[in-house]
């Protein structure tokens, strides 16, 4: 008979617990894929943090291409500047958010397709975007050498070389 009661009141108490437990159901839960890879986010947090006035309303560019013009490899070139009304729109994929910044992303070969998800890209009203005015439009190049992402150009004292990683579905 103790045994009975011990079991019972043992049995209450799991029922109970389990009560309290607020269970989902795990198949319903939404777990978004990464939007970019993390090298390409730390890539754009360095180029907007040189930037002279980082802008939010402004629409970026993340621009993927192949080599670069003085390199002696043909590698893949990763480009980040401001979204200007004069650019032409071959290959644009849609636009990601980072962080408060758009970035549209132009990928006409295909070639960037290893460092942001396609699925996750919005669609572009361009109507609706606000555009960079400057007369002159600079950009920061990063390319692909041994594994990492290397600045093109004058190196920064406080660049340090950025670890590759592709994005995983």
């Amino acid at each position: 008979m103790k045994k009975t009661v011990v079991l019972t009141l043992i049995a209450l108490f799991l029922w109970s617990c389990h009560n309290n437990i607020n269970s989902e159901d795990v198949a319903s839960k939404h777990i978004s894929a990464p939007k970019v890879a993390q090298c390409i986010e730390e890539a754009f947090a360095y180029y907007i943090g040189r930037e002279d006035n980082p802008d939010t309303s402004i629409v970026y560019v993340m621009e993927f291409s192949r080599g670069y013009p003085s390199s002696k490899q043909e590698d893949t070139l990763i480009a980040f500047g401001q979204m200007h009304e004069r650019m032409p729109l071959n290959g644009l994929k849609g636009f990601v958010t980072i962080g408060d910044y758009k970035l549209l992303v132009f990928d006409e070969s295909g070639i960037g397709t290893n460092f942001y998800n396609l699925d996750s890209l919005q669609e572009v009203d361009l109507r609706s975007l606000e555009f960079s005015t400057d007369s002159i439009m600079i950009f920061r190049d990063f390319i692909i050498v041994d594994s990492l992402l290397e600045m093109v150009g004058v190196q920064a004292d406080d660049f340090v070389p950025i670890r590759v990683n592709n994005i995983t579905p």
